[in-house]
């Protein structure tokens, strides 16, 4: 199964194929601190870490004689990162912790002076954001805000996002041409 996973990683890799943005869909969400960046970029920290783990080692050290000895030691290991995300504000939807959305103009107010958000991929799922403050904003973004890694631990890029969909209601109606007689 391992073999698998590897080729098709390498696969991807290689071959140029990239996941898509809208292929990150329904992540669960998370607490970030997001801020308007400019007149239209939204910067998203996102933080990430290990818990603290022991275990145990092996040092060497001289004794008396001048020997190197073996002892065990326990070692605790944890790690901290940080994500930062730069996307434009326009590929940001905004809701509240009920799913309702936020008007563009009021979630601009909102990041202008940075804010504490929960950050989604999809739609929001009211139970899910249940357990968040109310006043805190519901950050919808195509991509993940962490990068995702291969196995050899190099972060798979991410295809750029096209323009945003357009509501089908919004655009004009198209009036068929009038078929040409056939002769």
């Amino acid at each position: 199964m391992k073999r698998i996973v590897t080729t098709l990683s390498l696969t991807l890799l290689f071959c140029g194929a990239r996941p898509a943005w809208s292929d990150y869909g329904d992540r669960p969400p998370e607490l970030a601190l997001a801020k308007l960046s400019g007149a239209d970029q939204v910067e998203i920290r996102g933080f990430a870490g290990t818990r603290h783990q022991e275990q145990k080692a092996t040092a060497v050290k001289k004794n008396e004689k001048g020997e190197n000895v073996s002892y065990e030691v326990k070692v605790g290991r944890s790690a901290r990162e940080e994500f930062v995300l730069t996307l434009p504000l326009k590929f940001v939807k905004g809701y509240d912790t009920d799913g309702k959305p936020i008007e563009p103009k009021r979630l601009s107010e909102m990041l202008a002076k940075g804010t504490p958000a929960v950050v989604i991929g999809g739609g929001p799922k009211a139970a899910r954001l249940a357990v968040f403050k109310k006043d805190i904003p519901v950050l919808s973004i195509p991509l993940p805000l962490h990068p995702y890694y291969d196995e050899g631990g190099v972060a798979v890029p991410v295809t750029p996002p096209g323009p945003p969909k357009k509501d089908p209601a919004e655009e004009p109606k198209k009036e068929p041409l009038p078929e040409k007689p056939r002769g």
